[in-house]
């Protein structure tokens, strides 16, 4: 009875998780041009590369980037619609992988966010080829 006990005692511990699947492949032209068809203007064009990484615009003085990225850090440069910017504060959040990094000089073009809690009984637009 303990055997079939502690088997089952990690699916009670396991919390739930939300992740972003990105398909991983070796070919060198795979995810180098903005998407089209459904996913055409979803936020492409809003990723800014800072130092080697990227990070999306969200509004007009801030960016959502990961936070194990620990190479940004406060007065990092990068360019965004011609101009340079420079990060002017991080904010981690405590319950996830991510972190907003507000910056300098605001921008007119950001990806825009949906806060509905709908979307993981949407279908996924495609699968990985």
């Amino acid at each position: 009875m303990k055997a079939v006990l502690f088997g089952f005692v990690p699916l009670f511990l396991a919390q739930r998780s939300e992740a972003l699947v990105y398909c991983v492949t070796n070919a060198v032209d795979y995810h180098q041009a903005a998407p089209t068809g459904e996913l055409a203007n979803s936020g492409w064009n809003e990723t800014v590369p800072i130092n080697k990484f990227l990070g999306t615009v969200i509004y007009s003085n801030a960016m959502l980037n990961a936070q194990h990225i620990w190479e940004i850090s406060v007065g990092d440069t990068f360019t965004y619609e011609g101009n340079s910017h420079s990060v002017t504060s991080i904010v981690k959040d405590t319950e996830s992988d991510l972190s907003v990094l507000f910056f300098t000089s605001n921008v007119t073009h950001f990806a825009l966010l949906n806060i509905e809690t709908n979307e993981a009984l949407a279908k996924p637009p495609g699968r990985c080829a």
